[in-house]
């Protein structure tokens, strides 16, 4: 059972993002996202890079898959149609009001050279989730950044990353030492994180 359950660690450990993407294009969005919500007095210090990234950057690896949880109330739409604009983006927010989430395409955006075509960011407000047990979509309420951070799967994948600071937080005291020791938990009981998502 231990070398199991060692394997399932150790791919979960290992997923990456889409392999058409190179990390430049990655750490270059990323990059340019941090630089223009620096200057704004709505998202600075309200941005974060959450979950997998920020689990594989401490890692020393890049992901693909960019996770952008905003703490303010509808603050994945707003900042995507926020972009949007900025950026004279080719493609409207893909959004969904009902969960509070967005998703912006970076085609035909270059950032320092680098051209960002068929990066893709998912934006989403913080938020507090309810299940009910006969569907697996949640009824999603605005949250704290810390009943975010509770809510997620594993220690590891709860870290964040303040886009305008640079800083990675832990705000459960354990996902940094669980990524050094390998150990995989839950942030919270995990009788209620598994009976809330069973997947």
């Amino acid at each position: 059972m231990a070398h199991v359950l060692k394997a399932f660690i150790r791919e979960l450990l290992s997923e990456g993002g889409s392999a058409s993407l190179s990390d430049d294009q990655v750490s270059s969005a990323v990059e340019l996202i941090s630089s223009l919500i620096s200057n704004t007095s709505q998202f600075r210090g309200k941005v974060y890079i959450a979950g997998g990234a920020v689990r594989d950057e401490v890692m020393g690896k890049t992901s693909h898959d960019i996770d952008i949880v905003v703490a303010k109330r509808n603050g994945g739409i707003e900042l995507a149609e926020w972009l949007y604009n900025k950026l004279k983006l080719s493609h409207r927010p893909v959004t969904f009001p009902k969960f509070g989430t967005a998703m912006i395409s970076l085609d035909g955006v270059e950032h320092n050279g680098i051209m960002l075509d068929g990066v893709e960011i998912e934006m989403v407000q913080t938020r507090a989730e309810k299940y009910d047990p006969s569907s697996r979509k949640p009824e999603t309420t605005f949250g704290t950044i810390e009943q975010d951070v509770m809510r997620r799967d594993l220690t590891i994948n709860s870290l964040i990353k303040d886009l305008t600071t640079g800083e990675i937080l832990d705000l459960t005291g354990k996902g940094m030492q669980d990524i050094k020791d390998g150990t995989i938990r839950t942030p919270d009981d995990p009788q209620v994180i598994f009976d809330d998502d069973p997947l």
